[in-house]
């Protein structure tokens, strides 16, 4: 699994800290974000800043998943900043995506990860964020 925290700023602004949130369970997808139809859960983040433990709480995630995440970030500057990360290596990756207007750019992965080392920060100037998480068929975590 992994977690993350999110903050939107004007671009050229410091990035502020960040406070805790309880973290969103998944939602049906959204009508305002094009989530793929390969999302087996999505959910969408409005706020301007927080937090996402996935699996929530001390929970192990699911082989042959693909949860799906929307971060909206209006002010056009959205900063992704990961504090844990636990996949198996090689098998279950993080992706991350920027947004234009309601859908994922597939093909302009900002970065993509798997294994137990935290991912650097990433960082988009756009509408926001995509976050897809895929597992395999056997080890889960």
């Amino acid at each position: 699994g992994f977690t993350a925290s999110w903050t939107c700023t004007s671009r050229g602004e410091p990035t502020p800290p960040t406070p805790p949130t309880p973290p969103t369970p998944p939602t049906p997808p959204s009508s305002e974000f094009n989530f793929p139809p390969e999302c087996t859960s999505t959910a969408t983040h409005t706020e301007a800043s927080g937090s996402l433990d996935y699996p929530a709480g001390s929970g192990r995630y699911s082989n042959n998943e693909v949860a799906c995440f929307f971060f909206s970030c209006p002010t056009k500057q959205a900063t992704l900043t990961w504090t844990r990360f636990n996949t198996e290596s090689g098998y279950d990756f993080v992706s991350a995506f920027p947004v234009s207007g309601n859908t994922a750019g597939s093909d302009a992965v900002l970065n993509e990860h798997s294994g137990t080392s935290l991912p650097a920060n990433t960082v988009v100037e756009q509408d926001g964020i995509f976050v897809r998480f895929t597992s395999d068929h056997s080890e889960r975590r």
